[in-house]
């Protein structure tokens, strides 16, 4: 938020707490979304494992560490629609 987003002291305390929790449900609605991507993303790559593709070409491809990808995915069979 920049600064100009911020409400000056001068409003009512429950206008301040509808609009943080508001933020807060957007929070969470984020956190959400985001743990939906992180499982999609360990699918798929545990898919493209499955398909003969190194981790070292998996790591180059997600910026994740090798040794990453081989923890993520070990043993995963993938769920992918």
């Amino acid at each position: 938020m920049a600064s100009d987003d911020l409400l000056p002291s001068g409003m009512p305390a429950e206008h301040r707490l509808a609009v943080i929790a508001e933020l807060q449900s957007e929070l969470t609605e984020l956190g959400e979304s985001k743990a939906a991507l992180e499982e999609r993303r360990v699918n798929l790559l545990a898919a493209a494992r499955r398909l003969g593709v190194d981790d070292f070409g998996l790591a180059a491809l997600s910026g994740l560490q090798s040794d990453a990808i081989g923890k993520l995915t070990w043993g995963l069979q993938p769920d992918l629609p």
